[in-house]
């Protein structure tokens, strides 16, 4: 595989990844309840400003 296609391969598994991660926080009710869907590593909600 040449380095075009394995960055395409990096790419497309990081978005399938937020789509995921996106339709778990969809369905939370709470900051709390998506902070207990966010990885551990990832900033606090809380702290997250709106657009």
């Amino acid at each position: 595989m040449d380095r075009r296609e394995s960055l395409i391969e990096q790419r497309t598994l990081a978005i399938d990844l937020l789509r995921r991660l996106t339709n778990m926080l969809a369905a939370c009710n709470s900051i709390d309840d998506a902070q207990m869907m966010t990885p551990s590593d990832s900033p606090p909600l809380a702290t997250l400003k709106s657009p």
